[in-house]
């Protein structure tokens, strides 16, 4: 850069200007040309999500591969054991059975299994139970095996073994676009960010590194998971509740906690971030708390969606899958599920100690003659049959009957005593390992009530963290 003599500075005032003047120019001729810029976020977006989708394609032919083959041991397979579980229920509901009869282990919506039944439409294994013209009824009536052709093959096809997985694997890829939708909402629309760019670009690099490239998120979808279809309602029910939609935010919250109970964890933030907003930073009154706390329209247009959605669902559950057992298998089981191994709570290990010694308590050990652990119910009809033997066969000897009778109650009842007074200890630390997430699911549904996405995620940070399987 050549800078006159003459035009040296002699004051302050005009060195400031001219080295204005020169950092302009260098920044001038540093300048990136337009053609040689970066694409726009959405578009880079896009790319990553064609990446992610192919990588994810070459995942799912490598599972066909390996669950054929089983390298290296001939035992190990990529596919998880859900899949199996769907792929059953799937075919039941083709055939027209109840899928919670024909695999008990079912434990979902039923909207999971139709889902993956497409994919064993037309496949050839499945055969129906009673003949074309036989007007039998079935489960659904006509069964839609009837559209399927039946041939001697004993094999599924290849669509029937991927198309859960393709739809799961859509699903996940719907998930990423989601999430950019919504940090692109939060900053641009609700709270007027003056760096969209910045923060676009930021959230596409959270996304790739986090969703799309993530090795995990890429194999539970190809594997056979079906979470990647609830985290789509669960965003896509975020993405509707911040921009106040209230009444299809309300369908799809309904959608959510359908397929899986714990949505329900939102339900505090959702409330609050349809309340109406107050600029007044001067204190309130008490009385005007609770009346900006009162439910509004949004908050009506919402429960109606919500209710609508899922009562709707569950009654046609209801109605068609079994009544109450379909209830039990979707809902209630989730109550009383005893499950303590597969979680990574901290207090899950006093539950195992509990657990153990509960079952240890309930059974009746002596000296080794007795080596089954029983439970209390058993022990005691166990009890009540062995008590009317000893009767019986001492009626004849009344002194005899009475001390005996009398030590075998007393041993029999201080073990029933110890087993349900650690099922009642077991019952009040279960209870009381709840009040964590509880107080915390509040908490924080007050605290970040005006940052939407941050509150979900710190919400089921905190869920998952105090989550026990074990409620019994």
């Amino acid at each position: 850069m050549d800078i006159d003599v003459n035009s040296v500075p002699t004051s302050e005032g005009d060195r400031s200007s001219l080295q204005h003047s020169i950092s302009s120019q260098d920044e001038s001729s540093l300048k990136i040309p337009k053609s040689f810029s970066f694409l726009a976020p959405s578009t880079r977006l896009g790319c990553c999500i064609v990446v992610g989708l192919l990588l994810r394609i070459i995942l799912l032919a490598f599972s066909v591969w390996q669950d054929e083959n089983r390298w290296p041991d001939g035992q190990l397979r990529f596919t998880d054991v859900d899949y199996d579980v769907f792929s059953d229920a799937s075919r039941a509901l083709i055939r027209g059975d109840n899928i919670y009869e024909a695999r008990p282990t079912y434990r979902y919506s039923p909207l999971i299994a139709a889902i993956v039944a497409p994919g064993f439409m037309f496949s050839p294994t499945h055969t129906a139970k009673q003949p074309v013209d036989s007007e039998t009824e079935s489960f659904f009536y006509p069964p839609l095996i009837r559209l399927s052709p039946l041939t001697k093959s004993n094999q599924d096809p290849l669509l029937a073994k991927i198309w859960g997985k393709l739809v799961f694997i859509f699903a996940d890829i719907v998930c990423a676009w989601l999430q950019f939708e919504v940090i692109r909402t939060e900053s641009t629309v609700l709270f007027k960010h003056k760096t969209a760019g910045h923060t676009e670009t930021t959230a596409v690099w959270l996304i790739c590194l986090g969703w799309l490239f993530n090795p995990v998120t890429a194999v539970v979808s190809v594997r056979g998971n079906a979470e990647a279809v609830l985290g789509v309602c669960i965003l896509g029910c975020l993405l509707l509740v911040i921009r106040k939609c209230a009444l299809f935010a309300g369908v799809l919250f309904g959608l959510c906690v359908h397929l899986k109970l714990y949505p329900i964890i939102y339900a505090p933030s959702i409330y609050l971030w349809l309340l109406p907003f107050t600029k007044n930073h001067s204190p309130l009154s008490l009385k005007r708390r609770l009346w900006l706390l009162l439910p509004r329209w949004p908050h009506v247009w919402f429960g109606i969606g919500a209710i609508t959605s899922l009562g709707g669902l569950t009654y046609l559950g209801y109605l068609y899958f079994g009544g109450y057992r379909f209830l039990h298998q979707a809902y209630f089981y989730h109550f009383t599920r005893v499950d303590i191994k597969h979680n990574f709570a901290p207090h899950f290990y006093p539950l195992y100690l509990l657990s153990g010694l509960e079952w240890r308590q309930s059974g009746l050990t002596e000296s080794g003659t007795i080596s089954d652990i029983l439970p209390i119910g058993t022990a005691r009809r166990l009890y009540s049959r062995l008590q009317n033997t000893i009767s019986s066969l001492m009626y004849n000897s009344n002194e005899a009957q009475e001390p005996l009778s009398s030590v075998f109650h007393f041993t029999i009842q201080s073990i029933l005593q110890d087993a349900f007074q650690l099922r009642l200890m077991k019952l009040a630390f279960s209870l009381a390992s709840v009040l964590p997430s509880i107080i915390l699911i509040c908490f924080l549904a007050f605290r970040l009530r005006l940052k939407p996405g941050l509150c979900w995620f710190t919400t089921t940070f905190a869920f998952v963290t105090f989550n026990k399987v074990s409620v019994k």
